[in-house]
């Protein structure tokens, strides 16, 4: 005899389950159907770029920022311009390639831009 709340077995003669207060049944009840996982949402994970600039220099100083902090992050753009970098001026970026860019999780996209922020105001010659 099961009890077809709680699952628990009785030997026979029991009738009533005594913790659910329920009447037993002869087979043991199904097992209940596992919980539907919740869709992933992916949105957090999405890259967002949180620093773009046509400077080498600068670059490498945003990257040892956000490695310093632990930051995941990846660049764009990086070898390219760096390849046809001959084509780019005053620190612009490349007409070939644009701008090299950091993209870091969405969810860490806040505190990148704070980390990144004195990197920004270098390259808008602000002190």
């Amino acid at each position: 005899m099961y009890c077809p709340q709680c699952g628990a077995e009785y030997r026979p003669g029991f009738t009533r389950c005594a913790d659910c207060e329920v009447p037993l049944v002869a087979g043991k009840p199904p097992a209940p159907p596992p919980p539907s996982p919740e869709p992933l949402s992916l949105e957090p994970l999405a890259l967002t770029t949180v620093f773009s600039t046509g400077s080498i220099a600068l670059m490498a100083v945003a990257k040892v920022v956000l490695n310093t902090a632990g930051m995941p992050f990846i660049t764009r753009g990086e070898g390219l311009a760096e390849l046809v970098g001959g084509l780019r001026f005053n620190g612009a970026p490349s007409l070939i390639t644009g701008p090299m860019q950091i993209q870091v999780r969405g969810i860490d996209a806040d505190e990148a831009r704070a980390l990144l922020e004195e990197v920004r105001e270098t390259e808008a010659g602000q002190p």
